[in-house]
């Protein structure tokens, strides 16, 4: 699988059997598309515990009904998603990458999707110190990240990075 761009994002390869398979697999369960989908259907023909017999009854037959209730139930879908398929599995793990001295950035490597790394800028000078700091500082960061959706799955959308000076570096808005 590539992206926009022509860069392999998800290296697919063939099993013994002819079958096509990922060398990602584990990471094929967090469409968040397929998940909320999935999500929604249980609740689409149920009456909801806070949900009169009549209202019920009247949203079984009225597609705007059936809609607005399922917006509402699952208002906070974005949150119960990371907290299931990116929280539960602990801490986000991250990696990092060789540093690139042309546009003075560090990759990292985030375990939520496949494709998930950001280009952390981080000045050449400060570079090695960063990178020796690097282990140190990995999971306070982590707990500074805010999550998005993009390309149908969990991605960093801000983290921050604290080194022991006080000097940090920042990928997303701020």
């Amino acid at each position: 699988m590539v992206d926009d761009e022509g860069r392999v994002i998800i290296p697919f390869i063939y099993n013994s059997k002819k079958e096509l398979t990922s060398a990602e697999n584990k990471h094929f369960d967090i469409s968040y598309t397929k998940w909320y989908k999935q999500e929604a259907a249980r609740y689409i023909d149920k009456k909801g515990e806070f949900e009169k017999t009549d209202h019920f009854e009247a949203r079984m037959n009225d597609a705007k009904l059936q809609e607005e209730y399922l917006r509402e139930v699952m208002a906070d879908a974005p949150q119960r998603y990371f907290e299931e398929k990116v929280w539960k599995k602990g801490e986000l793990q991250l990696t990092l990458g060789e540093y690139n001295a042309d546009e003075e950035c560090f990759p990292i490597i985030v375990d939520i999707a496949p494709w998930n790394s950001i280009m952390l800028p981080v000045p050449m000078a400060e570079a090695k110190t960063f990178k020796n700091e690097f282990a140190s500082i990995k999971s306070v960061a982590a707990k500074t990240a805010q999550l998005g959706i993009r390309y149908d799955a969990p991605s960093i959308e801000t983290i921050n990075f604290t080194m022991s000076n006080g000097k940090k570096y920042y990928y997303g808005e701020r």
